[in-house]
């Protein structure tokens, strides 16, 4: 509330001295006296006020007498408040800990109509003793499901898990007519709990000290907690770079397809609708990120395009247009010695920084390795410069090895024809047999990337262009389609040669006017002002005018207004 005030009071929303009313100074801050005067002195002088309520409401400014030696000591009570508190609190937590570590459950608490929320799972109940310290835990029926959970989960997801639990009697906690949502049985297969585990956790949910084991009874055996960790992590949709490794793949160009309209990523959707004979068909749509969102001034396309559906296959259209693709000339000798030296001259400049990085790396060894034979400690300054040290040369080496095998990468790449050939014959492959399988889809779409390629489609009439893209911010900056488009309607080898000669010097002016040209000035628009324009209408001074000569204006306006009232 504190930090929202001030936000508010640095944008002049507030009008003068307004009063911060505070019930004590304790709610005002809890840091130590200086930080405190510092957030008083702020509020004054941004013209504002204060007032305790347990000093009666009375109103505080900078120019009041006593205040600041009220405000000193009151900041360091209840700084001492606080610490003293907290001292306390963790001091029980501490205790708690011991007595649980002990097996002494007397700190948990039964569950009842008034008291729902405790510090166990919902499968367990606890059983009260006469000596609370031999309290203990049993399972209730909520333990089937959980067991249930868990083996389902070996062999489909969150939502098929969702559906059979509702459909056996497992409603949501909360609402008895909905099932489980995806993310709460998420939640539940990867804790720890169903393992006997107890996790100390602050207010703020965050963990408090290690968990102990063994505090109420495990529901499933550890073998089968790991195997079902294993096997989500399996279905994972976003393991790697590219299509997720999914059975369920709506786009195999996903990052590489954008609206014709305003160039922006298009996204996938899917819907699922029932048929009159009881079967389910699925639809496959895009949708510009843009205009679908009612960004109607980037895009105003926000209607969806249906790309897979009865008779309508708009990914194997696609991939046919890849087949007449021009691959010799984008992977002729010339472009790839420019790309081989652009990854090589990468690869020695990183090597360099890492050459540079190690060396320091290495003084800072030497140097510690003085102070501990000398019997004395690193400095602290020492000791961090000595870690970011070690952090950037961590960091330039993983950049180093990537650009490495990105340079291996290229130069193990075929050139001209013979890549041609090769890609068609992939493309070929992949329509034949691999659309359905996915690790093929997935290393087809990462090499779909990888080529540069780019998918304009137009969300209206469905219709769509292929070439080279640049893209820039997940937009599309240019997309080259002339290769291609000669390609087809070129037959002549001679002709095209000409023309690819031709497109290469008009490409190189088309970038020099891309960044060279300078933006094109708005003319002002011209605007006369309304008495200017009744001045237009009579002579250029009033008859008889004894004035200065740049004032008849107004009589103009008036002998106007006087004429109309008339005919009113």
């Amino acid at each position: 509330m504190l930090f929202q005030f001030l936000e508010k009071a640095r944008r002049d929303e507030f009008p003068p001295e307004t009063c911060l009313v505070v019930e004590s100074v304790s709610r005002f801050t809890r840091d130590n006296v200086f930080d405190g005067l510092k957030l008083c002195i702020e509020i004054f002088d941004l013209g504002h006020r204060l007032a305790f309520t347990q000093w009666g409401g009375e109103v505080l400014d900078k120019e009041g007498r006593g205040v600041w030696d009220d405000l000193v000591k009151a900041l360091g009570a209840a700084q001492f408040e606080w610490d003293d508190k907290s001292a306390r609190i963790n001091e029980y937590n501490e205790d708690k800990l011991e007595r649980i570590k002990n097996g002494n459950l007397c700190d948990f608490k039964p569950r009842t109509k008034d008291r729902k929320r405790v510090d166990y799972p919902f499968w367990l109940d606890l059983k009260e003793m006469e000596d609370r310290s031999k309290n203990y835990f049993v399972h209730n029926d909520q333990a089937n499901h959980m067991v249930r959970m868990f083996n389902l989960a070996l062999e489909v997801g969150n939502e098929e898990i969702s559906k059979t639990l509702f459909a056996e009697g497992r409603p949501a906690i909360n609402n008895p007519k909905r099932r489980l949502c995806r993310s709460t049985i998420g939640g539940y297969l990867k804790s720890r709990a169903v393992l006997g585990e107890w996790q100390p956790q602050s207010d703020g949910g965050k963990p408090r000290a290690p968990s102990v084991k063994g505090v109420w009874p495990p529901l499933i055996e550890p073998e089968l907690w790991e195997a079902v960790q294993q096997k989500r992590k399996s279905r994972f949709r976003n393991q790697d770079y590219g299509v997720p490794p999914t059975p369920k793949i709506h786009n195999l160009f996903r990052g590489s397809i954008f609206c014709a309209c305003c160039n922006s990523k298009l996204n996938p959707a899917q819907n699922r609708r029932l048929k009159k004979n009881g079967e389910y068909s699925d639809y496959q749509y895009l949708y510009c990120s843009s205009g679908f969102r009612g960004a109607v001034d980037i895009c105003t396309i926000n209607t969806r395009l249906t790309t897979k559906k009865a008779g309508v296959d708009g990914e194997l259209a696609i991939l046919e247009r890849l087949q007449t693709f021009h691959w010799a000339e984008l992977f002729s000798n010339k472009r790839h010695s420019a790309k081989l030296k652009t990854a090589k001259n990468k690869m020695m400049r990183l090597f360099d920084v890492v050459n540079k990085l190690d060396e320091r790396r290495e003084s800072n060894e030497k140097a510690e390795d003085e102070y501990i034979n000398a019997g004395r400690a690193v400095p602290l300054r020492y000791e961090e410069r000595f870690k970011n040290d070690q952090e950037e040369f961590e960091k330039a080496l993983d950049e180093y090895k990537f650009a490495e095998s990105q340079h291996r990468t290229e130069k193990q790449k075929e050139t001209g024809f013979q890549a041609e050939r090769k890609i068609k014959k992939r493309v070929k492959d992949f329509i034949k047999s691999g659309r359905e399988d996915i690790a093929a889809r997935k290393e087809f779409s990462r090499w779909f990337l990888e080529m540069g390629l780019a998918i304009s489609v137009n969300l209206e009439t469905g219709s769509f262009e292929l070439g080279l893209g640049t893209v820039e911010k997940n937009r599309l900056i240019a997309l080259d389609l002339t290769l291609e488009d000669a390609a087809v309607f070129i037959k002549d080898p001679k002709e095209f040669e000409e023309f690819k000669k031709t497109r290469k010097k008009q490409m190189v002016e088309e970038d020099k006017l891309r960044i060279e040209l300078p933006r094109k000035k708005k003319k002002p628009r011209p605007t006369t002002p309304a008495k200017e324009l009744i001045t237009l209408e009579g002579p250029l001074s009033p008859p008889d005018w004894k004035g200065e000569p740049d004032n008849h204006q107004e009589y103009w306006f008036k002998t106007r207004m006087k004429k109309k009232s008339r005919k009113e």
